[in-house]
């Protein structure tokens, strides 16, 4: 039988992890199992809201998989925050993508509501802040291995050591796409 996601705790990134990324982000990196990542003193107790951030890449999409037992066993409701995206190609596709994460929660019959952030700071202080106002119980993000340097990977990173400590669920975007295409 295989597990549905590890849960692991992590103390944040120290010395040459910051290039070169935390041991929990390598090793989401390393793995085709998603993990669920809290960092020292926080419980998993509260999981009525869920945020699950997205864009235009098609695993962003696929992470709602993960989630959707989460959701429903905690009777939660997802808040599905879009990454704002200017160029007319990635607006499209974001678009598709959401109507894809509509249809798919309708289907399921989770509760879920699109947030819009309004774009002034930078998105990942509009998630983290949107993520607390609505007292997220976990943060459902992508992570993309493209690079052994943690520089090109901060997202994924920064959220899992966000200082707001909300658990981050996470999987390696590569293993997403051969699993589901």
């Amino acid at each position: 039988t295989k597990a549905n996601y590890v849960v692991m705790g992590t103390h944040g990134v120290k010395g040459s992890q910051n290039v070169f990324g935390s041991h929990a982000l390598r090793m989401v990196a390393d793995s085709d199992i998603p993990f669920l990542i809290t960092q020292k003193g926080k419980s998993l107790t509260n999981l009525k809201n869920i945020v699950l951030t997205y864009s235009y890449d098609k695993e962003t999409v696929q992470i709602t998989k993960f989630i959707e037992e989460l959701a429903k066993n905690n009777e939660a409701t997802i808040h599905l925050v879009g990454y704002i995206e200017n160029e007319q190609n990635f607006k499209s596709k974001t678009l598709t993508n959401e109507v894809i994460l509509g249809g798919f929660l309708n289907e399921k019959k989770i509760n879920y509501e699109f947030a819009k952030l309004p774009g002034v700071e930078s998105y990942d202080k509009e998630l983290l802040d949107y993520a607390q106002n609505v007292d997220a119980g976990v943060i459902a993000a992508a992570y993309f291995n493209g690079s052994k340097i943690a520089l090109f990977k901060n997202f994924v990173q920064d959220l899992i050591t966000n200082d707001k400590s909300i658990p981050v669920l996470t999987a390696n975007a590569e293993t997403l796409s051969k699993m589901y295409f």
